[in-house]
């Protein structure tokens, strides 16, 4: 994608603090040590209290943009995305996401989305299930659904 493409397009970072916490930074999610007398350890001894972390690919930032407006807004923009994320490497959103989207009219037809022209509407009863909608566009749920053989509904 070139010079067009850029990591911090999303322009939030968001610091977790105290145990457990995940923090994004950025292309990177980081969370903090899981137990309380080694989080303080790390704390007084001056080291960053990381536990593990992940870097974010180019499809791993462009799915977490659809899936905050979603989970955020309610609703999503084709058009805002494809352009604030530079779709255009070899596809647009619809044919990117194709497998998503198909997965997404079983939820049109029970009323939990609406799926318009240039873009995907949250229903009021759809907002009350807005994590499993969302985790439609998560690759990486996707990946632990297949391999548990189990359905997030």
């Amino acid at each position: 994608m070139g010079d067009a493409y850029d990591v911090y397009s999303a322009g939030v970072i968001f610091i977790g603090f105290g145990i457990t916490s995940i923090s994004m930074l950025h292309d990177v999610y980081v969370q903090n040590i899981k137990h309380l007398k080694s989080y303080y350890q790390a704390i007084d001894t001056g080291i960053m209290p990381i536990e593990k972390g992940v870097s974010l690919n180019r499809d791993d930032i462009l799915r977490r943009a659809v899936i905050m407006e979603l989970m955020c807004q309610f609703k999503l923009s084709i058009n805002d995305i494809e352009e604030k994320y530079h779709i255009a490497f070899d596809t647009d959103f619809n044919e990117y996401f194709a497998r998503e989207l198909s997965e997404l009219k079983l939820l049109e037809a029970d009323g939990l989305i609406r799926i318009i022209p240039n873009g995907i509407e949250v229903t009021p009863s759809g907002r009350l299930l807005i994590r499993n909608i969302a985790s439609i566009f998560d690759a990486h749920t996707r990946k632990r659904k297949n391999a548990a053989f189990s359905k997030a509904i």
